[in-house]
C-alpha cells in the first residue's frame, strides 16, 4: 500500500494520512512530494491544535455548566458563609473542619445556621457528597429599628420593611444604628444574610482603668459594649471598627 503513491487513496482516510502518502512517490515527483509533506505535518498540527483546544473548551464548559447548576462538593467547594441546602432548609455555613474516618474516608463537621428554622445545627458530611447551592439578589437597604427578634431594615428602592432575624443577623445585630446602610442577600423573600456597607464609627462614653498590669483600661460605646483598649483611648472619642469581623482598626481623630 504504502509502495503504490500513484495509487487512489481511499476518500474515508483522513486528510493528513492521505497527504502522507501521496507524499512517497518516485524521484521524478520529489519536488512536488515535498511540498505534499510540508502540508502534511501542518494539517496534523492543525488537527492536533484543534482537538486540544476543543479538549479545554469542553472542560470549561463542564465547569460552568456545574456553577450554573449552583452545585458544591464536600469539602473542596465549601467556604465561610455559603449558602446550601440540606434537606430542603437553606443553610449558611458557619465553620466546618474534614476528619478522616477509617480507611479512605473522610466526614466534615459543618456548624451551620438553619434559616428556616432560626437555629444552629451540625451536620456530619460525607466526603463526596454534593449539595445544592443558593444563589440570593443583593438588595440595598438602610437599618430602621430592632425589636426582641428581629433587626427591621427598609428597602432603598420599595421603601418597604424587611424584618430579619437577629440569628441571620448574628453579632452584629448589637452594632446596628438607624441609618446604617447594609446589602441583604434576598431569596425567595426572604434575607439569607446580609453585609455592612462600610466600618462601623463609634464613640466610647466610658473609661474604667482597672489597674491591669498591661496598662490597659475598661471601654465601654455607645452600644453598651465594653472591650479592653489601650489606655490612650478617651471619653468622646470616636473609634473605628471593621464591617468584616467587628475587631478594632484605630481612633479618628
Amino acid at each position: 500500500f504504502l509502495g503504490a503513491a500513484d495509487a487512489p487513496v481511499p476518500d474515508r482516510c483522513c486528510r493528513p494520512l492521505r497527504l502522507c502518502v501521496r507524499a512517497m512517490a518516485p524521484p521524478a515527483r520529489r519536488q512536488r512530494s515535498s511540498a505534499a509533506v510540508a502540508l502534511a505535518g501542518l494539517a496534523a498540527w492543525r488537527c492536533g491544535s484543534i482537538a486540544f483546544t476543543g479538549l479545554s473548551m469542553g472542560r470549561q464548559l463542564r465547569q460552568e455548566c456545574t456553577l450554573m447548576r449552583g452545585v458544591c462538593t464536600v469539602p473542596g467547594d465549601l467556604t465561610k458563609d455559603l449558602l446550601i441546602v440540606f434537606e430542603g432548609d437553606i443553610c449558611k455555613v458557619k465553620t466546618f473542619l474534614n476528619a478522616k474516618v477509617g480507611k479512605g474516608g473522610s466526614i466534615c463537621k459543618t456548624q451551620v445556621y438553619n434559616v428556616n428554622k432560626n437555629a444552629n445545627i451540625e451536620l456530619a458530611l460525607k466526603s463526596g457528597t454534593k449539595l445544592e447551592t443558593v444563589d440570593p439578589e443583593s438588595v440595598k437597604a438602610t437599618f430602621s429599628y430592632a425589636d426582641d427578634d428581629n433587626c427591621v431594615f427598609m428597602d432603598s428602592s420599595s421603601f418597604e420593611e424587611v424584618a430579619v432575624p437577629k440569628g441571620t443577623i448574628g453579632e452584629k445585630a448589637n452594632w446596628m444604628a438607624p441609618g446604617m446602610a447594609v446589602d441583604l442577600k434576598m431569596y425567595e423573600g426572604k434575607c439569607l444574610d446580609f453585609s455592612l456597607k462600610s466600618d462601623i464609627e463609634i464613640k466610647v462614653v466610658m473609661t474604667d482603668d482597672t489597674g491591669r498590669a498591661d496598662g490597659t483600661v475598661m471601654v465601654e460605646i455607645e452600644n453598651g459594649l465594653r472591650f479592653q483598649m489601650p489606655s490612650y483611648i478617651r471619653v468622646g472619642d470616636t473609634l473605628l471598627f471593621s464591617k468584616e469581623n467587628l475587631g478594632f482598626k484605630k481612633r479618628l481623630d
